[in-house]
Order: structure tokens, then sequence, then C-alpha cells
């Protein structure tokens, strides 16, 4: 016999299509700091609104394994979703310099999106050459530098 499907759902921990946020951390083993398990812990986090918590995940990640450049790019992020654009660029400077990264090249096309937020043009410009010096044929870094090129002409 069929469980009826609200009662699979709540077994499951899912709900409208999408899991809760309890059943997502305990999948995520949210409570074990490992550097880079706290990536997964971190959206769960975001995706839940707690910006701050997130942010807090990525500086115990960091403490963990500080040579580790996906919780400062994170960071940077999520504080320019914030609106707090002087405060992401130290973050994104430090993943650009941290040994162990992938996708190297988003610090500098979130750096890229900062400026191009900034006004800063040809330093966003910059941002998005410089991801394709380590990404080639990434398309937003393409068709930003692209569009901001006809920008300034």
């Amino acid at each position: 016999m069929p469980v009826p499907r609200g009662l699979r759902e709540k077994r499951l921990g899912v709900f409208g299509g999408r899991e809760s946020t309890s059943v997502r951390q305990r999948k995520l083993g949210l409570r074990t700091v490992k550097a880079a398990r706290p990536n997964a812990a971190v959206a769960a986090q975001r995706d839940a609104g707690f910006v701050e918590r997130a942010i807090a995940e990525c500086k115990r990640a960091i403490e963990v394994d500080p040579n580790f450049a996906n919780p400062y790019n994170d960071i940077g992020a999520y504080l320019i979703e914030q609106g707090a654009l002087d405060d992401a660029v130290p973050w994104l400077e430090r993943a650009k310099r941290a040994p162990r990264y992938e996708p190297r090249h988003f610090p500098y096309l979130n750096l890229g999106r900062l400026y191009m937020a900034k006004g800063d043009l040809s330093q966003a410009l910059r941002e998005f050459r410089e991801a394709l010096k380590v990404h080639p044929h990434d398309a937003l870094a393409e068709g930003a530098a692209r569009m901001i090129r006809s920008r300034m002409n």
C-alpha cells in the first residue's frame, strides 16, 4: 500500500519539493567542521536566509584550513549580496591569493561584478580579463568584458 504523499514528504523532510533546513543540515553534516564541507553547509544556511550564520561557518572553515580559498570567496559573495561592497574586497583578494581553490576564477568574477556595481568599469574589466586568463572562454567573463568594452567606447 503506497504511503500518502504528505506523510512520505514529512518522513523525508521535504516540503513543497524542497528539503527542510534541518534535514539539509543533518544530511550535510553541518555540525562537522571540515574545511571542504562547510561550503555545502553554508549553502544550506544561505538558502534559509541566515547569511550571518553562513559567514560564521566560512570563518570556521578558514580556521580549519586557511589555505582553502572557497570560504574567502563565499564571504565576499555574501557581502556583495548584502551591498557591503567595500567589505567584500579584502575577502575576495584573499581568495585570489589562497593556494587551494577550484574554480580559481570565481573571485575574479565576483570582483568584476563588484566593481561594475561601484561603476568602476576599468577595474571590472581588469578582473574579468584575469578570470579569462585563469579560465579561458568563460561565458560570463567573456560577456561581461564585451559589455564593458562596448560601454567604454
